[in-house]
């Protein structure tokens, strides 16, 4: 008993300590990294309340500890932060499980705290499991070299929602946003679901437009505001920690409020003068250099830009452009999508072989 009582204080302490660890140095979550590092002393001294360390230490015998030599495949391979922190979770919280059991031996209020600890890891595991989401999603919007914001406004003659969606997403868009203005209700929702399950299908992401409330409903990937939504930290409250949320910015005191709030993304623009936003006044490609040089969030450079334009936004420092008829108005919008989203990459390549270079 002593063996097993060791075996598993030592799982929940090493496995906590990992996502500790990646709270920490990862996520950089300050209040989580504490969180875990608490209860992980907590754990050690609920256990030496049931039996001295040291007894337990000396009661090894890992010579003759038959499952000290076997393993699953899946254990040697962990593909991303998300897999590291949930299998470090599971091993932990099965640790506990078997402390908890063990310590009922002793007394019931041993058992009862030992329980508290397991639910007090389970709410970690929550948040933390949520950052690691959003993370990836955050991870693929950097790759993303096309963004599509899909609008039946500028749609060309016959072309719906989702034959936008497939086409954007079989030329290369890894970005799809909905913006629809007419639509309401329940037959927004629909275009929505549908979408969303397309882009899923297809391993992009897919975002909604001002709707927080849609985004939820529908399975979003995150969801984009305008200068007069919703202030970031109250769509984050509604939509959760594992939610990409965009704001689009058109100067430099916007965007620096925006990162300040805690956007994951900026829209940038709009760069020319474009029938998708009447009135609104170009910001130029000088906006463009200025968000590329003094923030470090990603960012989307929309407005105007085409075959025509795409080159010099990406010259200024446009990683990922974001474009509205460009395709959807397109008479060939799969040919349209992968003629920027190829130009784009190709781009990005030549700067990257650009800076090793320089950094060589």
């Amino acid at each position: 008993l002593l063996c097993l009582w060791d075996a598993n204080l030592n799982r929940a302490r090493e496995g906590i300590r990992v996502v500790e660890d990646l709270a920490r140095f990862v996520f950089r979550d300050e209040k989580r990294a504490l969180e875990l590092k608490r209860l992980r002393h907590a754990i050690t001294n609920a256990a030496r309340s049931v039996a001295p360390e040291s007894e337990a230490v000396l009661a090894r015998a890992i010579g003759k500890d038959v499952g000290a030599r076997h393993s699953s495949k899946s254990e040697g391979l962990r593909e991303t932060e998300r897999a590291l922190l949930e299998a470090n979770f599971n091993r932990a919280a099965e640790a506990l499980r078997c402390l908890e059991e063990a310590a009922k031996l002793c007394s019931a209020a041993a058992g009862e705290k030992f329980k508290a600890l397991r639910f007090r890891l389970y709410a970690a595991e929550e948040k933390l499991v949520a950052r690691a989401l959003r993370l990836e999603r955050l991870r693929k919007f950097q790759d993303a070299a096309l963004y599509v914001v899909l609008d039946s406004r500028q749609f060309r003659k016959g072309l719906g929602y989702e034959r936008a969606c497939r086409a954007s997403l079989e030329g290369g868009a890894r970005i799809v946003q909905l913006r629809d203005k007419l639509l309401k209700g329940r037959r927004l929702l629909a275009v929505a679901k549908t979408l969303s399950a397309c882009c899923k299908k297809a391993g992009a992401l897919f975002i909604v437009n001002d709707r927080a409330d849609l985004a939820l409903a529908c399975g979003a990937d995150g969801v984009h505001l305008g200068q007069e939504d919703l202030p970031i930290l109250a769509v984050r409250r509604l939509l959760g920690p594992d939610k990409l949320i965009g704001k689009s910015t058109h100067s430099l005191s916007q965007a620096r409020s925006a990162v300040k709030e805690g956007a994951d993304y900026l829209s940038v623009g709009p760069v020319h003068a474009t029938p998708s936003k009447p009135g609104a006044r170009a910001v130029g490609l000088k906006w463009v250099r200025q968000v590329r040089a003094h923030f470090a969030v990603p960012f989307v450079a929309i407005g105007g830009l085409d075959a025509s334009t795409v080159e010099p936004a990406l010259a200024a420092g446009a990683r990922t452009v974001g474009v509205i008829r460009a395709v959807v108005a397109a008479k060939n919008p799969v040919k349209a999508a992968r003629w920027l989203a190829r130009l784009v990459k190709k781009k990005r390549k030549k700067q990257k072989r650009g800076l090793s270079a320089f950094g060589q």
